[in-house]
């Protein structure tokens, strides 16, 4: 893992976000662009269910634009 970061890092720009934290409304944004997005209301449930979770886990990448 540690060699795709960097990577990704250096070629792409990106870096690498140990503890996302996303609104619901984020979350479900995620969800609609994503290759097997489901519906609304099941996102709804997923955000709802990873919130009752005593440690959650969700990581990323993030791009930096020019806008902010």
């Amino acid at each position: 893992m540690r060699s795709f970061r960097r990577r990704a890092e250096q070629e792409l720009g990106c870096s690498f976000v140990a503890d996302a934290k996303l609104s619901k409304e984020e979350f479900l944004e995620l969800n609609r662009g994503s290759m097997y997005a489901a519906p609304d209301s099941i996102g709804a449930w997923r955000y709802d269910s990873l919130q009752l979770l005593e440690t959650p886990f969700m990581v990323g990448i993030r791009v930096e634009t020019e806008s902010g």
